[in-house]
């Protein structure tokens, strides 16, 4: 079928105005919070790090960050690029607007920020929107604490917080990728909290008790389906009740030995976790349940020493694996395709003050989206990519690059699979029969007040067609 483009604009003006972009050259970053500090590292292609000038920024603390509970106390937000850091022992947040050039801090106005959990926060989370901020504490009594995050870093503490727990301890905490709800590991639980658009948290769901240990570290998935939750003994898989509205019951669990860090790869194929002088990789399947990848575990320095993993991240692309080492070094390892790990030149890497026990990475690992349905011009000039369950979407005009991306509603009649979405500046309609793998898209975009574009996709050849930009195979 001949392939129907109509575009009812092409202004050279407008067209200019909708491709506008602020350019800056922006670099990979890593920070570890020290004695009173924080060390910034630039990244190089290769994963060698160079400390970058400034390092190491004071953040002001007199407590000195390696004891218990001293990891996770910072976090990148995924808009903004802010870095934020809890005070330990203090009752304080740090915030700094991160250069993303550079990669200097600078602190935002108004820093450090009371944490509102009447002592110091231990575990930070930021909701991948960059809109609030949670904090937790595991010393006397147990509190979440939330904050609304302004444009320019400042936190101030939404209604209700800080939000009592109760639980013996309160490990990790973290956001679903819809910032739908909170998970936590608790003392001999997993317990999930519903945010409300102010920010408030409310009980939601728990795990049975678990028999020994304690639950410590725990990461979700990017689907929101399953949260992996660890004790020193164990990986556990809980898969999430719909709506929230019953108990976390657990699907598996792999009886390898961890410890305080779950960690998932953006793509959530990989997970990554601590314990004592060594981490290990795990393959994740599409079911939530767990295989050691070949090669793992690792061991990191000599057992007598004091090399032991502490805290994990990644790059944005999961790539790059960083770990900061109770020795005062950070480790850096290339990421192979089934989770085989090879250190880069020069790992590990000397920082400051020692302790380096808690990381974080710029720009932040964040979700990779899976788009299970390509609709694409025979002449590979236009692309709209979505996904059938979540309705997550990303269109692209191949010719100037030009790229949208939203979530919309998702409707399945038979093997047709519809994907809508009404916004101010954009409509998108699109359905694509999976018997048939044809398609059918169009894309609606307002450029100005009264002035518009229209864009049709109408794909015959689906099967077969990577879902790339160019000519067809």
């Amino acid at each position: 079928m001949e392939q129907r483009f109509l575009y009812r604009l092409l202004s050279g003006a407008f067209f200019a105005l909708l491709l506008s972009l602020t350019a800056y050259a922006q670099g990979n970053f890593v920070y570890t919070h020290n004695a009173g500090s924080i060390s910034g590292f630039a990244v190089a292609p290769n994963g060698v790090l160079t400390e970058i000038p400034g390092s190491p920024f004071p953040t002001g603390e007199i407590f000195i960050a390696g004891g218990e509970g001293a990891q996770d106390n910072m976090v990148v937000s995924p808009k903004g690029q802010f870095l934020f850091v809890a005070h330990g022992d203090y009752t304080n947040i740090s915030a700094f607007a991160i250069d993303p050039s550079t990669g200097s801090l600078t602190p935002v106005p108004g820093s450090p920020f009371s944490s509102g959990t009447g002592l110091g926060a231990t575990s930070l989370a930021v909701s991948p929107d960059g809109r609030l901020l949670f904090a937790a504490t595991t010393s006397g009594f147990k509190k979440i604490g939330v904050f609304a995050v302004s444009s320019n870093g400042a936190l101030t503490a939404v209604a209700g917080s800080p939000f009592s727990v109760e639980a013996a301890s309160l490990g990790r905490i973290r956001v679903s990728s819809d910032s739908r709800f909170l998970a936590a590991a608790l003392d001999d639980n997993v317990t999930l909290y519903k945010i409300a658009a102010s920010g408030a948290l409310t009980l939601a769901s728990a795990s049975q008790p678990i028999i020994r240990g304690g639950f410590i570290g725990l990461d979700v998935d990017c689907g929101g389906s399953f949260v992996f939750a660890s004790d020193l003994d164990r990986l556990h898989v809980f898969p999430i009740p719909p709506k929230l509205n019953g108990p976390l019951v657990e699907k598996s669990s792999l009886n390898k030995s961890v410890g305080v860090t779950v960690l998932l790869s953006p793509n959530n194929r990989l997970l990554f976790t601590t314990g004592n002088h060594l981490f290990r990789v795990v393959q994740v399947a599409s079911d939530g349940s767990l295989t050691e990848a070949p090669g793992s575990p690792y061991i990191l320095g000599d057992p007598k020493s004091d090399s032991i993993p502490e805290d994990l991240t990644t790059n944005q692309a999961g790539t790059l694996l960083y770990t900061a080492n109770d020795d005062g070094t950070l480790s850096v390892y290339a990421i192979g395709t089934s989770g085989a790990l090879t250190p880069v030149p020069g790992s590990p890497f000397a920082n400051h003050n020692g302790f380096g026990v808690s990381i974080a990475a710029f720009p932040p690992a964040t979700c990779q989206t899976v788009f299970d349905v390509c609709i694409r011009d025979n002449g590979g000039r236009t692309l709209l990519r979505f996904n059938s369950t979540t309705g997550a979407y990303q269109f692209t005009r191949c010719g100037d690059g030009f790229t949208l991306t939203g979530k919309g509603q998702i409707s399945s009649v038979n093997s047709l699979i519809s994907l809508s979405d009404s916004a101010a500046d954009r409509r998108i309609r699109a359905s694509f029969n999976s018997g048939q793998k044809t398609g059918y898209g169009t894309v609606w975009l307002t450029i100005a007040p009264g002035v518009s574009q229209t864009l049709i996709i109408n794909d015959t050849a689906s099967l077969g067609q990577a879902c790339t930009c160019g000519a067809s195979r």
